[in-house]
């Protein structure tokens, strides 16, 4: 797996690229602190998860 990570507008955007022969498939991973809270993207061809992590007071 190959993976880039890029800053774009206050967000961690990580691009992987499976090898060459993988089942795999590309993914893209968009990481941003919204009003405190981690809010993570994950982007696999047209399905769109996010999650959300706040920390523990």
């Amino acid at each position: 797996v190959q993976e880039v990570h890029t800053w774009d507008k206050n967000q961690l955007v990580t691009v992987s690229e499976p090898t060459p022969g993988s089942k795999a498939l590309p993914t893209r991973v968009i990481r941003e602190l919204v009003e405190g809270q981690l809010v993570m993207t994950l982007i696999v061809n047209d399905v769109v998860c996010k999650m959300f992590y706040k920390r523990k007071s």
